[in-house]
């Protein structure tokens, strides 16, 4: 029973096994984090996106891709346009803070949502308030439709600016993208 453990211990086999193994360690592909490949399909989204033409056939694409990867089409669509901006290091947990640019020499907090519909307006409230509580201006960024009601928080909030329809295609072809703060 000695022998033949010894002999599987000292074999070439066990060595070019234990060789292989730590090269597999060492030299293992490293992985792109999940924000690197998201920006990663942000940018490939936008470059998609310029080469359509037709505004419904923009909104049916955006509104077809991840949630994250949506944020990150935002905020590179900012850095595009030249604003300096800030990701965060996570997508869930962030306080309802997606992103921070600086736009005209103030620090705006950006949300961005990827809907399919009308965009929720408790959503558009809520982050009002986080605005406000941190006494910034925010950018709701969203592919859904406005309704009567998110356009009456937006009115009445002097904190947040809601960018959608063809101010977000504007903004996503790099063209003139326009923000309202009251």
């Amino acid at each position: 029973m000695f022998d033949a453990l010894y002999n599987f211990f000292y074999s070439p086999y066990w060595a070019l096994l234990a060789v292989i193994s730590v090269a597999l360690v060492l030299f293992k592909p490293r992985r792109r984090s999940r924000h690197k490949r998201n920006i990663h399909s942000a940018n490939k989204a936008l470059v998609k996106l310029n080469s359509i033409n037709n505004p419904a056939m923009m909104f049916s694409y955006i509104r077809k891709i991840d949630p994250f990867v949506f944020e990150e089409i935002i905020l590179s669509a900012l850095s595009n346009q030249g604003y300096e901006i800030t990701r965060n290091k996570r997508y869930t947990g962030d306080g309802g803070i997606d992103g921070k640019a600086k736009i005209n020499g103030k620090h705006i907090l950006i949300q961005a949502k990827r809907y399919e519909s009308h965009i929720n307006n408790q959503h558009v409230l809520a982050f009002a308030q986080l605005c406000k509580s941190q006494k910034k201006l925010g950018l709701f960024v969203h592919s859904g439709k406005t309704g009567k009601m998110a356009k009456e928080s937006c009115a009445n909030s002097d904190s947040i600016s809601i960018i959608s329809g063809t101010n977000l295609l504007n903004l996503l072809t790099n063209k003139q993208c326009t923000f309202y703060w009251n």
